[in-house]
C-alpha cells in the first residue's frame, strides 16, 4: 500500500514537493475535501495478495518487486571514486529524505583523510543494533543475524541507506551474508564510512577492490561497522563463511 500510494503520488506531483503539494492539486481540481482521507482508507481495505488466493509463487513475485527499492520512499543514489582499487571518496544523495524544515533532499558525503559531511550524528544507541536487506533475507543471511544476537534487525533497501545507519548511529552493524551486492553498491558508502573511520570488508574481514577487472559481485558478503568490527566478524559462524568463499 505505501507503493501504490508512492506511484500515485509521484505521477502527479514533482518528487522534491511534499504531501501539501497533492492535497493542493486535489483542492484546486475540485475534489471533496475528504478525498485524501477517502483514499487512505481505501488502500488500508484493500485487500491482502494472501487473501486473493493467488498462487505462492506469485504471491512472492509480487511482494519481491513492490519491497524493492523502485518503489520505496527512502530510496538513494550514489557515485564512488576509487584509486588504485581502493575507495578514496563518495557521495550519497537521498532524493526523498524530509529535512527539520520540511525541505526535500540531502547529500551525504566523504572523503578519506578528510571527513565525512552533510549528516547529524546522534548518540549511540544502547543494545545491539544490526541493519540488513529488506527483499533478500536467505535461510544464510538470518543465520548469520541471529549468531550475533541482535536486540533489533533494521530492515531496508540500498547498500547506501544501510550504512547510513551506521554513520547516523541508528544501528551498530551492518550484516549481509549474501552474493547479492555489487561493487558499485558498496564503493560510495564504504569511501564515506570509512573518512568517518569507519570500515566495510567481506564476511572474512577481507577488504573490497574496486579496479576495471575487479569482480562485481560481492561474493563473500559485506560486513561494517564504525567501530567494533571485529567482534562482529568473529561471531559469524564459520561454516556460514565456508558458504562464502573469498
Amino acid at each position: 500500500k505505501e507503493a501504490v500510494y508512492s506511484v500515485l503520488r509521484t505521477l502527479v506531483v514533482p518528487v522534491e514537493q511534499s504531501d501539501a503539494a497533492i492535497a493542493y492539486l486535489l483542492h484546486r481540481l475540485s475534489f471533496p475535501p475528504t478525498a485524501m482521507e477517502e483514499l487512505a482508507q481505501v488502500l488500508s481495505q484493500a485487500p491482502l495478495f494472501t487473501d486473493a488466493d493467488l498462487p505462492h509463487t506469485l504471491v512472492a513475485d509480487i511482494a519481491s518487486t513492490f519491497s524493492s527499492i523502485h518503489f520505496q520512499m527512502q530510496g538513494s543514489n550514489q557515485i564512488g571514486i576509487a584509486h588504485k582499487g581502493k575507495p578514496i571518496a563518495g557521495i550519497i544523495n537521498q532524493p526523498f529524505f524530509k529535512n527539520p524544515d520540511g525541505s526535500m533532499g540531502r547529500s551525504i558525503w566523504g572523503i578519506v583523510g578528510v571527513g565525512a559531511f552533510g549528516f547529524r550524528r546522534q548518540d549511540q544507541k544502547s543494545g545491539r543494533i544490526l541493519t540488513t536487506s529488506r527483499s533478500h533475507v536467505t535461510p544464510m543471511v538470518q543465520e548469520c543475524l541471529d549468531a550475533i544476537s541482535p536486540t533489533e534487525i533494521l530492515k531496508m533497501g540500498g547498500a547506501g541507506n544501510k550504512v547510513l545507519q551506521l554513520i547516523e548511529n541508528n544501528a551498530h552493524a551492518y550484516l549481509f551474508a549474501s552474493r547479492y551486492t555489487k561493487k558499485w553498491d558498496t564503493c560510495a558508502p564504504e569511501a564515506v564510512l570509512m573518512a568517518l573511520g569507519g570500515k566495510l570488508t567481506d564476511v572474512h574481514g577481507d577488504v573490497l577492490e574496486y579496479h576495471a577487472d575487479v569482480q562485481q559481485e560481492n561474493k563473500a558478503g559485506v560486513v561494517a561497522a564504525v567501530e567494533n568490527i571485529d567482534f562482529y566478524l568473529g561471531a559469524i559462524p564459520q561454516s556460514i563463511k565456508d558458504k562464502l568463499p573469498p
